[in-house]
């Protein structure tokens, strides 16, 4: 896992200056709080741009857990997560709103492989 703290480390810079260059067009509070990965419906905190994960991530020096990050592009954001098998994903994710919740997927109009699931 050390192997990776370097990548980590240079993602969130990365995504951290596509926060400073791209114009929000969502509200950024529509992404925080608890979203469920569909692979294993594990939970994943979405949080001012920081994705954690309780079991699965990076331990910071004040003990929380670093699983991921995530930036605004226009109509979809860019997010960074370690998945369940331990894997680094990057993609682009649309939020769509649904009677059975919200969900965070490949394509606008909902089609495509969801990522993250919440309900109302």
């Amino acid at each position: 896992m050390k192997q990776h703290i370097p990548i980590l480390l240079v993602l969130i810079l990365l995504v951290s200056l596509l926060m400073g260059l791209s114009q929000t067009a969502l509200d950024p509070a529509r992404f925080q709080g608890t979203w469920y990965g569909t692979e294993d419906g594990s939970p994943y905190i979405f949080e001012d741009g920081v994705i954690r994960r309780e079991d699965l991530g990076i331990v910071l020096s004040d003990g929380q857990v670093l699983s991921g990050a995530y930036t605004f592009c226009r109509d979809r954001i860019a997010v960074f997560y370690i998945d369940s098998r331990g894997l680094e994903q990057v993609q682009e994710l649309y939020l769509v709103p649904g009677p059975q919740g919200d969900t965070l997927c490949q394509n606008p109009d909902g089609s495509g492989l969801v990522r993250f699931r919440r309900e109302p």
